[in-house]
């Protein structure tokens, strides 16, 4: 089970800790190893206030996420089955119709603004790869990570939305033998 698993589950308090810790520690890292900041206690004050925003930030967003998926129980069954390409026994067409719609159109959604969005950042990149000669190797790193998104993103949507219709067709299996 790795960390994105572990926190799916996970009680909110965990996760914003989490998302703070991680935030703040790479960001901090980030502006030292680029040297926009040196390490001393303002960097650490800054890095920690800034990462307790962001993880009560993206706490309440994944708080709302949750919630609209039916819960923490359920939005886990249908990420699981997503990923195995197996409807549970319990999955009624009732409830689990809806939520593999939902999820249907969010990679829909995401194949296109993936590539669109991190095509941005990688542009950005460019442009401060030219205005920032002293840091080539980070930003050429950079450069490389936000490319390879823009290939991964659609791969990875379209192997959602294949598994989604698999389950789809399985639900719809299921309930055209129970009637």
């Amino acid at each position: 089970m790795n960390l994105r698993d572990r926190l799916s589950d996970a009680p909110i308090i965990v996760v914003a800790f989490v998302m703070a810790i991680l935030f703040g520690g790479i960001n901090l890292l980030l502006n030292v190893a680029i040297g926009l900041t040196r390490l001393n206690w303002a960097a650490v004050i800054s890095a920690v206030i800034g990462g307790l925003v962001f993880g009560s930030l993206m706490s309440l967003l994944i708080r709302f996420q949750r919630r609209r998926s039916g819960g923490v129980a359920t939005a886990r069954l249908v990420s699981v089955a997503i990923k195995e390409g197996k409807l549970p026994e319990i999955a009624s067409a009732e409830e689990w119709g809806p939520l593999l719609d939902r999820r249907r159109r969010q990679a829909k959604f995401y194949r296109w603004v993936g590539p669109v969005e991190f095509g941005l950042f990688a542009l950005l990149g460019v442009y401060v790869l030219f205005a920032d000669s002293a840091r080539d190797l980070l930003w050429g790193l950079e450069i490389v990570f936000f490319v390879a998104a823009v290939i991964a993103y659609p791969i990875w949507a379209n192997r959602q939305l294949a598994k989604i219709e698999t389950l789809e067709n399985q639900l719809s299996q299921r309930t055209a033998t129970t009637t």
